[in-house]
């Protein structure tokens, strides 16, 4: 999962190259998401939630002028069926493999989303599902 979270982080680093994208280290806030419909911070830390319904990010907090920030959300699907999880906040622009607001989760499986703001409005947001 580091591994993946990493990955992410480094290509919103090729859409966004003047904002420095922070290496995970231990010392990194995990946090509870308070989904399943809810606004993301943009705090610099990680956040966890599981689910066993659709999820939605709706909104994009924290954010601060001539400053980048960054969230990373995982949602791990506790449900036996895949659930949808979207991303419906204004600004978004979505990289890399998903290139929709709404990826489907499996039973069983964890989904990763990383967002970078680089202080102008500008969002850069791209996710991962577990295989």
């Amino acid at each position: 999962m580091r591994r993946l979270v990493t990955s992410l982080l480094l290509a919103c680093a090729v859409v966004f190259p003047a904002l420095r994208c922070p290496a995970p280290v231990p010392a990194i806030p995990l946090l509870d998401w308070s989904g399943p419909t809810n606004s993301l911070a943009l705090t610099n830390a990680y956040f966890l939630y599981t689910t066993s319904t659709d999820c939605a990010v709706t909104n994009f907090t924290g954010t601060m002028a001539n400053r980048g920030q960054w969230a990373t959300l995982m949602v791990s699907n506790s449900a036996g069926s895949a659930k949808t999880v979207r991303v419906t906040a204004s600004g978004a622009r979505f990289i890399g493999g998903a290139t929709t607001n709404a990826q489907s989760v499996g039973a069983g499986k964890c989904h990763v989303i990383s967002i970078i703001a680089n202080g102008t409005g500008a969002k850069c947001v791209a996710t991962a599902v577990e295989p």
